[in-house]
């Protein structure tokens, strides 16, 4: 029944048969019941004309007692000639213009780039209120490569009615400057180390120290100092380089989190019943044909678009099942609500300490009159250090 539905009121005592010729037909029919008024039933609107012949074969009084759906909307629209001619004229002005450039965006330069690309395309000809069709985007690419000194590369595309110019500047090789930009790894959990990968930087903490966040474990600053004895004195040669420090910490911390559950909350309940919403899709434009009031939430949504010759026609018909929601305030028993809030921890431990391995855990419960609370103490292994950078004036 995807472009709607019609409900019939039959004759009393002709169910079987209308059933049973329905079965044969491969007719999907719902909603069934019999009552003193007659046989109630609902067929898609696709099957029409099939439902009136089995009415017409067995000689069964019937009458439509409601109808629904995309054809029902589409004959209320074809009856309307103004609101059909005013489709069919907006239609076409849309395909004549979505064949038109309005409007141009560059992105990935300067503003004095993108002022010169638009005076590159200027003397091309294209501008807003150009034919698409009538723009080579590969000659253009190359032209605009070709003339636009600062940049190193072009590529062009359209979307919609968007002639859309993505670049990449040339990078310039940095000037001198009395600023280096190197780097700590510092500590962003309070623990103990328990293992180190160190690939360059000098190791302040060793393995087994307590650090506290902000400590800085490998620091970028590295300081060499090299002994020699000269006529029996020593002698120390201090040098001092900066660099960006890199390694892996690990280590155990503890992270403590409190998860909480009212007794009584609002709940958003969805109803059984789904509603379906038909609209058309004139290029990019969309015409809602019989849409929802209320709230809902789609849980489906199917698109057709017809062809012609092979080739997709610039119209789809689009209809969207959902179901419609209210909130509705739900109790719970004590027990009941450290249930959930069990639930809760477990949601966090999969989505936050995914990377962790959970060592140890201590639960602490907690209830007063609104609702209760568990208080997890967690024990954890994983990666204790951060990369921070910072500055030095030469």
């Amino acid at each position: 029944m995807i472009f709607g539905s019609t409900s019939f009121l039959a004759e009393s005592g002709y169910s079987k048969q209308i059933l049973d010729r329905a079965s044969k037909l491969g007719i999907e029919i719902t909603n069934i019941y019999e009552n003193a008024e007659g046989f109630h039933f609902t067929g898609g609107a696709e099957s029409l004309s099939q439902i009136k012949m089995i009415f017409d074969e067995l000689g069964c009084d019937h009458k439509i007692e409601s109808e629904r759906g995309f054809f029902v909307r589409l004959k209320q629209v074809l009856s309307k000639k103004g609101l059909l001619l005013g489709i069919l004229v907006s239609a076409v002005i849309i395909k004549l213009l979505s064949n038109t450039v309005f409007q141009i965006e560059i992105s990935g330069c300067t503003d004095t780039n993108q002022q010169v690309i638009l005076d590159i395309l200027a003397d091309e000809g294209i501008a807003p209120g150009k034919s698409i069709k009538d723009i080579d985007l590969t000659v253009t690419e190359r032209t605009v490569k070709s003339k636009a000194d600062n940049i190193a590369w072009v590529g062009i595309s359209v979307d919609g009615n968007r002639l859309v110019i993505d670049t990449v500047e040339y990078t310039p090789k940095p000037e001198f400057t009395v600023h280096r930009l190197p780097s700590n790894i510092v500590a962003c959990e309070n623990g103990f180390i328990e293992d180190i990968e160190l690939f360059d930087g000098q190791l302040l903490k060793p393995i087994g120290s307590g650090v506290s966040k902000g400590d800085i474990i490998i620091s970028g600053k590295v300081i060499t100092d090299k002994i020699s004895y000269i006529d029996g004195k020593e002698e120390h040669d201090i040098s001092t380089r900066y660099t960006r420090a890199i390694g892996n910490i690990y280590g155990t911390f503890e992270r403590t989190v409190s998860f909480s559950q009212p007794y009584t909350e609002q709940v958003r309940c969805l109803s059984d019943e789904t509603e379906k919403a038909y609209s058309i899709e004139i290029l990019d434009v969309t015409i809602p044909i019989f849409s929802l009031n209320g709230n809902y939430t789609v849980t489906e949504s199917k698109k057709h678009t017809p062809s012609l010759f092979g080739l997709d026609l610039p119209v789809s018909f689009s209809i969207s099942e959902a179901k419609s929601y209210s909130y509705a305030e739900t109790n719970y028993t004590k027990e009941q609500a450290y249930k959930a809030a069990v639930k809760k921890s477990e949601i966090y431990e999969a989505n936050f300490l995914s990377d962790h391995e959970i060592i140890d855990r201590e639960v602490t419960r907690e209830a007063d009159d609104n609702g209760v609370t568990i208080t997890v103490k967690y024990k954890l292994y994983g990666s204790i250090g951060k990369e921070v950078d910072f500055f030095i004036k030469k």
